[in-house]
């Protein structure tokens, strides 16, 4: 015997079995003539009061996520993992709050040199994208947070960022120094020549005069 399920029910369980939020135009072509914004919302009711919620990403994306106000009760379920340097930090937080921005951009806020890896890093991460290219000379690539960025920090839009320092707990970060090629540009080391200068030859002995 077949189980008949409703369409709220297989609208829960898709929710239930997606990590990444899944747009509504998504979910009303796999649920057909079902009025799915009707069932999200009835969803959202139901979840508000409870540990896990039915939260909304982008305007159009849903989700099923723990409250961030239980955090810190579930901190110590979760396996450790090194945060990310104070570079990437930086950087991540320029790109959220100035996109879009090119490289250019991050390194004159931070008044310092972006290195290929932190930029590689934050991609990887899937938190940093490049979107399209600035109209100026050189034509560089303009970066811009992702959607998987606002729902690991659980925030609905850029419009729900919170302050540096508070961004900066929300993530849990270890500020870590600064690689070396990630100085100051003023405090950029010259590079030394591994050729030593040749001794400067010695001086020929004074003559005497005769007395």
């Amino acid at each position: 015997m077949t189980t008949q399920f409703s369409p709220l029910q297989k609208l829960e369980a898709i929710l239930f079995a997606n990590d990444t939020p899944i747009a509504e135009s998504t979910l009303q072509q796999w649920l057909g003539s079902a009025d799915v914004r009707k069932l999200l919302a009835t969803l959202e009711e139901h979840y508000k009061d409870r540990g896990i919620r039915l939260v909304c990403v982008e305007g159009n994306k849903w989700a099923m996520r723990t409250p961030t106000e239980l955090s810190c009760s579930l901190t110590a379920l979760r396996k450790p993992k090194r945060g990310l340097s104070k570079a990437a930090l930086e950087t991540l937080a320029i790109c959220a709050y100035h996109q879009p921005v090119t490289r250019h951009d991050i390194e004159a806020i931070r008044g310092t040199r972006v290195a290929p890896h932190t930029l590689e890093l934050l991609m990887k991460l899937g938190w940093m994208t490049a979107k399209g290219r600035r109209n100026t000379p050189g034509r560089p690539l303009m970066f811009v947070t992702t959607t998987s960025f606002l729902d690991h920090f659980g925030l609905g839009s850029p419009r729900d960022l919170p302050g540096f320092d508070e961004l900066a707990t929300l993530m849990s970060l270890s500020h870590q120094p600064a690689d070396d090629n990630e100085l100051p540009f003023e405090a950029q080391a010259p590079v030394a020549d591994p050729t030593p200068p040749p001794s400067s030859p010695p001086s020929p002995p004074s003559k005497e005069t005769p007395s």
